[in-house]
C-alpha cells in the first residue's frame, strides 16, 4: 500500500490522517480479495444516518441525527458516472420532493446524485469533510469523490 492510500480501521474509520493524502485507491472487479478487504469501504456504503435539511441561510443542507466520530465514511459522488452519461455536474435541486402531507422531503436519487450533493462545504481549519479522489483498481478511468469525517460532528 502506497503513502498516498488509505484503508478501513477495524473500528470501521479511516485514520483522519491519512485523509491529507489526495488519492486513494479501491479493490475492483479485476481484484481476487473479498468484500471484507480494507480497500472496499466505499463498496460497503456509509453506515450512519444523515438528514437533508432546507434551511434560510445555505439552503438544502445536511445534517447529523447523532454523533459521528473522526474518520467515518461518509459517501460518494459518482462522478465518472455522471459524467460518462452526458449528466451535468452542478447541483440538481429539482430531485428534492416534498412527501405528501408532512414536513418531511425526500432525495430522488434513481436518475443522479444523492445526499452528498448537498453538503456545504467550508474551508481551511474549519472544514468538518474531506473529498477524497477514489479509483478503482483494473480501471483507472475511474474516478469518484469520497468524503470522511475530518473531526467529530456533533449532532
Amino acid at each position: 500500500m502506497g503513502r498516498d492510500q488509505i484503508r478501513m480501521r477495524s473500528t470501521g474509520k479511516v485514520d483522519v490522517e491519512k485523509l491529507a493524502e489526495a488519492t486513494t485507491v479501491e479493490c475492483g472487479t479485476t481484484c481476487s480479495c473479498t468484500s471484507d478487504c480494507p480497500s472496499r469501504f466505499a463498496e460497503r456504503g456509509r453506515k450512519i444516518p444523515l438528514v437533508v435539511m432546507y434551511t434560510t441561510t445555505k439552503g438544502w443542507s445536511v445534517f447529523a441525527p447523532q454523533i459521528i466520530p473522526a474518520g467515518t465514511f461518509l459517501g460518494i459522488i459518482p462522478l465518472c458516472s455522471a459524467i460518462s452519461q452526458g449528466i451535468s455536474t452542478s447541483y440538481q435541486f429539482t430531485n428534492i420532493h416534498q412527501i405528501p402531507g408532512t414536513k418531511q422531503y425526500v432525495v430522488d436519487a434513481s436518475r443522479m446524485g444523492n445526499e452528498t450533493r448537498y453538503f456545504n462545504h467550508a474551508c481551511g481549519d474549519a472544514a468538518n469533510l474531506k473529498a477524497v479522489s477514489l479509483l478503482s483498481r483494473g480501471n483507472l478511468l475511474t474516478n469518484n469523490m469520497l468524503f470522511f469525517t475530518k473531526r467529530m460532528i456533533s449532532k
